[in-house]
C-alpha cells in the first residue's frame, strides 16, 4: 500500500499514512453482455423466475409500467421471454386488448425489445411480431 504525507488537522505536521489504492470502474454491462452471461444468470435461473413471475402478477393487477420494469430486468439478465413481455408492455396490439387506461404504446420500443428476444437472445418467438411491427411502422 503506497503512503503519502498528509497534514494532521490537529497537531499541525506532517503524517505519513497509508492510502489505499483506487478501485478500477466496474463498466455497466449491455444487454448484448448479459446475453453472453446466459451460462452465469440461465433464463431458467430463481432470479429470473422470479423477476417473470412477479412481472406476470403485476400485469394481472393492471399494472403495465411496473410489469414492464421486472420484464426489462429479466430480459437484461438473459430472458428472451422477459424481453417479449417487454416488448408487449409497449405493443399497441397487446395493449388494446388489455385494460390499461391512459398508458400509450411506444412502436419504437417494441421493436427494440422484440429486436433483442430474437437477435441477441435467441428467442425466435418474437420474430412474426417484430416482422409484422417492422412492416407496419416502415422501420
Amino acid at each position: 500500500m503506497e503512503t503519502t504525507a498528509t497534514r494532521d488537522p490537529a497537531s499541525d505536521r506532517a503524517t505519513d499514512r497509508p492510502v489505499a489504492p483506487t478501485p478500477p470502474a466496474i463498466p455497466i454491462p449491455s444487454l448484448a453482455a448479459a446475453a453472453a452471461r446466459q451460462s452465469v444468470t440461465s433464463p431458467a435461473s430463481p432470479l429470473v423466475s422470479s423477476l417473470l413471475r412477479r412481472g406476470e402478477a403485476l400485469l394481472q393487477q393492471g399494472d403495465v409500467v411496473s410489469a414492464r420494469l421486472f420484464f426489462e430486468r429479466a430480459a437484461t439478465a438473459g430472458s428472451g421471454g422477459g424481453a417479449i413481455a417487454a416488448a408487449k408492455t409497449f405493443d399497441p396490439e397487446f395493449l388494446s386488448g388489455i385494460d390499461a387506461p391512459g398508458l400509450k404504446s411506444d412502436v419504437a420500443r417494441a421493436i427494440e425489445w422484440y429486436r433483442m428476444a430474437s437477435v441477441v437472445l435467441g428467442d425466435h418467438a418474437a420474430d412474426e411480431r417484430l416482422k409484422s411491427l417492422t412492416a407496419q411502422s416502415g422501420r
